[in-house]
């Protein structure tokens, strides 16, 4: 996750761990849910098409709670791989000018050894 300044902070990742956890729970608690439903099934206290209806609506909750999942996990890969781009572009910008400085002051000592 993103900072104020469009970087990326460690204390992000407890943030996104909270987050997450709250999500599998969720997602837990829809599988289960949808066991209790088939053993009052199986018990004979429901009929089958409220079985079936009920069935429906928890998969579409727990599909949209994985997709909710997903998302930020997705988004964090994003940014980490976007952050260690903008590590290696830096990197090469600081290497770049060092030598460009290198040769300055080479080209600078050669043409002072020239005109001696």
């Amino acid at each position: 996750m993103r900072g104020r300044n469009g970087t990326y902070h460690p204390a992000n990742d407890e943030l996104l761990r909270a987050q997450l956890s709250r999500l599998d729970r969720k997602v837990d608690g829809a599988t289960r849910e949808r066991q209790r439903l088939l053993d009052l099934y199986q018990r004979g206290s429901l009929e089958l098409t409220d079985v079936q209806r009920r069935a429906q609506e928890i998969d579409g909750r727990r599909e949209l709670l994985e997709e909710e999942r997903r998302a930020p996990v997705e988004k964090r890969s994003l940014l980490a791989q976007q952050n260690r781009l903008r590590h290696r572009i830096a990197s090469f910008a600081q290497g770049m000018c060092a030598g460009l400085n290198d040769l300055s002051l080479r080209a600078a000592s050669e043409a002072g050894a020239s005109l001696t």
